[in-house]
């Protein structure tokens, strides 16, 4: 069953959101996709229903194309140096306490629970504090899955929520610091692999 999408249109989100409407099904995380530089695409992401996707295939809509969503290799992480595990940086403006980042980040993880992508007893956040007594946050926590989603589940839950936006107030939006990001954890610094393996050779 296919959950997530790939939009390919020129219009703005809210012109494919009026569109998406006219159908009266279900759906979410509707996003903008970048490429490397940053810099907006004609590609947008969605999580949906099958049905809805049916519906939007059988009135096709010139200046709109949809698809399902096909995971390739470079979605994975580079197993050499980073697993499965999602690295969040929090904002950097504010010390956000540890209660605040939890509730965020199951809110949209519960979100994808409610469409069955996951299941909501399947991850776990880990949120290192500056202070215990506190409960502020150092600079990042992480995400980390149970052995029993699959790699590429993991996948499709990084596509969805990266890019999307803290419900936080009083963030630096002139410097981004609402935007929601999320990395593949490294475990292993791509410069020490690789004086590994000059010491190797």
């Amino acid at each position: 069953m296919n959950l997530v999408y790939v939009i390919k249109s020129n219009w703005s989100l809210k012109r494919i959101e009026e569109h998406l409407n006219k159908f009266g099904e279900e759906y979410r995380n509707l996003r903008v996709l970048y490429n490397h530089d940053r810099e907006e695409t004609d590609m947008s992401i969605i999580m949906m229903r099958e049905k809805l996707y049916v519906s939007l295939r059988e009135a096709p809509c010139r200046g709109f194309e949809i698809s399902p969503f096909s995971i390739k290799e470079h979605h994975h992480p580079d197993p050499k140096y980073q697993d499965y595990s999602l690295y969040v940086p929090l904002p950097k403006s504010m010390h956000l306490k540890e209660l605040r980042v939890r509730e965020n980040i199951d809110k949209k993880l519960n979100s994808l629970v409610s469409f069955g992508l996951i299941t909501g007893d399947c991850w776990y956040i880990e949120i290192p504090l500056l202070s215990r007594e506190s409960g502020s946050a150092k600079n990042h926590c992480f995400i980390i899955f149970n052995s029993s989603v699959s790699k590429d589940t993991i996948v499709l839950v990084k596509s969805v929520i990266d890019d999307t936006y803290w419900e936080i107030d009083g963030l630096n939006k002139e410097k981004g610091e609402h935007i929601f990001h999320c990395y593949w954890n490294r475990f292993k610094s791509p410069k020490l692999l690789l004086k590994e393996s000059e010491d190797i050779i």
